[in-house]
């Protein structure tokens, strides 16, 4: 299978594409071609969330809402995720990784792998990660 190096130069994914790079979501959270240049990322941010209709106030306020409130899942050791989308056959290539944990639902699932909260009141809707953020 080819990679996304090989179909799409990179951060120049076209329209109807909302991502900006072959991934697990719209933009690389390591910064675009893994550089962590805050500047470039604020681009990169910026016509992702354009393609699909947002302006810069809705986007800030879905990027920092999603992460006020609640955590990232990572129920199960590495061992029971399956091959990173872009490996996977193309029919599953948009549902994320696969997991054999279980029964992959409820507690037992997982998004990225990750256990952690995004801050240390995960339960209560508040502007805690942006502190987290710039402090």
């Amino acid at each position: 299978m080819l990679s996304g190096k090989e179909r799409f130069k990179e951060g120049e994914l076209e329209r109807p594409f909302a991502a900006t790079e072959m991934g697990l979501i719209y933009v690389n959270p390591e910064g675009p071609e893994e550089n962590p240049d805050p500047v470039a990322s604020a681009k990169q941010i910026r016509v992702a969330f354009e393609r699909m209709g947002m302006n810069d106030e809705e986007t800030v306020a879905l990027i920092a809402g999603g992460h006020a409130f609640g955590k990232c899942h990572g129920a199960s050791p590495d061992t029971f995720v399956g091959p990173d989308p872009d490996s996977s056959p193309v029919e599953q290539q948009g549902l994320g990784w696969k997991s054999s944990y279980k029964t992959g639902k409820g507690p037992d699932t997982f998004t990225s792998g990750f256990e952690l909260t995004w801050s240390s009141t995960p339960t209560k809707f508040d502007i805690a990660y942006l502190h987290f953020l710039f402090e």
